[in-house]
């Protein structure tokens, strides 16, 4: 479906301005005469036309599959959230905007020119249409409002100056005017982005939780790779970050980085703070037979990440929402949503994945114990990441490393890791804390 990009525009120099360019500016109302006062005795808006020139301005009812109503504005292939009063706003601006419309009324002792000026538009306007029954029900597209998807080996990036388009082959940059179908404006990162080979501070912290070993760091680029991928017509299965070791003492580990790890996801997909496209559900507690659970997220949620879940998760009261999609549903939606999203898990402890069905919906990747509560990322870079210390370079170069990461795992997909030491973690958890203090030097080997 071809949507406008432009609104309706005013010629800037009203000396310009033909009589027919006129009349089509304010075809959106008829009106009646009284010859004998020589005045406009009735003027009558046509609300179909009015809501047809709101759709040429991009603006449109958007039906969720939750049963409620949005209303979105499209221009230059971007979609973006909008509420009624900034619609009626936008048509009221387009009515000051307007030149004052000349009607010539003649009768038979004479003639007079009426000047029609906006200011008497618009109070016509409020005392004889109701822009929330009347209008923005109306603005239905024809036909469904094509969404930009990811495919099965390609992937979209969305930057300022232009979109980045990743395949099994390339990393290329694509302008907006020629991609076909429309994006979310939420999904459009808000810097101009400049590919960079060179390795940056992120791509070290990566090289670092995965103690410099090669064949991990592709795993976890792949991992990465995969949370990106907004496309879910394959075997789903969830991210799994958990610690190589524990502190020696059987107390679980924490600090090494797997909260870094979805904030770095979350840099690639909101555009802000209050975006939910991934969405941060904190795991203690979390009470999966809820159909609340993901309250957070909502019908733009792609990545749900369950942040430091415990001891007592009930892995298998999760599997149908990593295969067959999550129920998003708040607490004043009547309909919830079922929608795929990938999810990342990150725990601080071990839970018994010995089952093969376990197996098939989780890819367990151990974060190595270069960081720690009191050895931080910032103690090492001097840069808070993400922060107000990052320069353009460390954006491109983060920027650049993650674009690598999806053609990566578009290429090769998910690269399983070699487990190192999580079952016997597992093993060290189950046993009484004093028996883990009497044996230790026993499991020095897994240290």
């Amino acid at each position: 479906m071809k949507l406008p990009n432009e609104l309706p525009k005013t010629l800037p120099n009203d000396n310009l301005i033909t009589a027919d360019d006129v009349e089509k500016l304010h075809d959106f109302y008829t009106f009646k005469t009284d010859a004998e006062k020589l005045i406009i005795k009735e003027l009558k808006f046509d609300k179909l036309k009015i809501a047809n020139l709101l759709m040429n301005m991009g603006f449109y009812r958007f039906d969720t599959p939750d049963g409620q109503t949005e209303y979105v504005r499209i221009q230059n292939n971007k979609i973006e959230l909008t509420q009624e009063k900034f619609i009626v706003d936008a048509f009221e601006d387009y009515i000051k905007e307007l030149p004052d419309r000349i009607i010539p009324i003649v009768n038979d002792s004479g003639s007079r020119d009426y000047t029609l000026r906006p200011v008497e538009l618009r109070s016509k306007l409020y005392n004889y249409v109701n822009f929330c029954k009347d209008i923005l029900d109306r603005l239905r597209p024809d036909n469904d409002i094509e969404i930009l998807h990811d495919t099965r080996d390609s992937k979209y990036l969305f930057f300022e100056n232009f979109a980045i388009k990743i395949t099994p082959d390339g990393i290329q940059p694509t302008n907006y005017n020629s991609i076909v179908g429309n994006i979310w404006a939420t999904s459009v990162i808000n810097r101009n982005f400049t590919y960079d080979q060179t390795p940056g501070d992120f791509e070290h912290f990566v090289e670092d939780i995965c103690n410099e070993n090669d064949e991990r760091k592709a795993s976890l680029m792949s991992i990465l790779g995969y949370l990106l991928h907004d496309y879910y017509d394959y075997d789903l299965r969830a991210a799994f970050l958990t610690d190589v070791n524990m502190d020696g003492a059987g107390t679980a580990a924490g600090g090494t980085g797997k909260g870094l790890i979805g904030k770095a996801v979350g840099q690639m997909v909101n555009r802000s703070r209050n975006d939910a496209i991934y969405t941060v559900i904190p795991g203690k507690g979390l009470d999966l037979s809820k159909d609340t659970r993901y309250a957070l997220a909502d019908i733009s949620t792609s990545i749900l990440h369950l942040e430091d879940v415990d001891k007592t998760f009930n892995l298998q009261a999760l599997f149908n929402d990593i295969t067959d999609g999550a129920t998003i549903r708040r607490p004043y939606q009547i309909k919830p949503i079922i929608k795929p999203v990938k999810m990342m898990i990150s725990i601080n402890h071990t839970i018994d994945v010995q089952r093969s069905s376990d197996r098939r919906r989780l890819i367990i990747f151990e974060l190595a114990n270069y960081y720690s509560d009191t050895f931080r990322p910032t103690d090492k870079y001097k840069k808070w990441f993400f922060g107000q210390d990052w320069t353009e370079t460390d954006w491109n170069q983060f920027y650049s490393f993650m674009c690598r990461c999806v053609q990566l795992f578009l290429r090769s997909g998910l690269i399983e890791p070699e487990e190192i030491n999580y079952q016997n973690r597992r093993l060290e958890e189950s046993l009484p804390e004093d028996f883990v203090w009497f044996i230790g030097d026993q499991f020095s080997e897994y240290k």
